[in-house]
């Protein structure tokens, strides 16, 4: 569960350090002015193939882009492919999500936090379960390591007829294509496959709600 706390304390400091915004090449940063770094805020791209950059310039200095605010590219609906580069620490809940046509990322192996296999993004030893592209379709599996799954992971893919999830997996179960917590207790993913928790999660998150479980 590190990378949940990692990820809210890393882009509430951002928010809390009240640094200069600015665009570039369609996108919309937030200075960190304590960390010298940034984190993009929201996409107006009309790309199919995004490139997240490493750094950027901005007033003379270089900055390291190292983290993605929650819902900062949902309904990017020309979005295809998406490669994240080594310096991106944090992804925010729903940064995504409800991409149709997204069919996969693609992750710097000097990442440290974050990687991804067969186009699907998890944090760096497989344990958590980022997102799935919106494009996926037919059936998804759960890895046999993941022990948590971010809430967003799933808005938007409509697409997919049911999930499996691998049998020597500890925390998830799979009934009828439905994904369960192993207790049975908790519908994790259902109705198009969209994410509950409590009721039905809104699609997209404000920038600054942060989960911590």
């Amino acid at each position: 569960k590190f990378l949940f706390a990692f990820t809210a304390c890393l882009l509430y400091s951002c928010f809390a350090s009240y640094g200069q915004a600015f665009s570039l090449n369609e996108l919309n940063f937030q200075v960190n002015s304590a960390r010298k770094t940034v984190t993009i805020v929201r996409s107006y791209s009309t790309s199919s193939d995004l490139t997240i950059p490493n750094t950027v310039d901005y007033l003379g200095a270089r900055y390291n882009v190292d983290s993605i605010c929650p819902g900062a590219f949902s309904f990017s609906t020309n979005l295809s492919t998406v490669t994240i580069p080594n310096n991106v620490r944090a992804i925010g809940f729903g940064a995504f999500c409800n991409c149709p046509k997204l069919k996969g990322f693609y992750v710097s192996n000097a990442n440290n936090k974050y990687c991804s296999q067969s186009g699907i993004l998890y944090n760096k030893d497989k344990t958590i379960l980022v997102c799935c592209p919106g494009a996926k379709s037919g059936i998804f599996e759960v890895l046999a390591k993941v022990d948590s799954i971010e809430e967003c992971a799933f808005v938007g893919c409509d697409l997919l007829q049911k999930i499996t999830v691998s049998e020597d997996n500890l925390y998830f179960k799979s009934i009828n294509g439905v994904l369960y917590n192993l207790n049975s207790a908790t519908h994790i993913v259902r109705n198009k496959f969209k994410i509950l928790s409590n009721n039905i999660l809104p699609s997209i998150l404000p920038c600054q709600k942060i989960h911590l479980t």
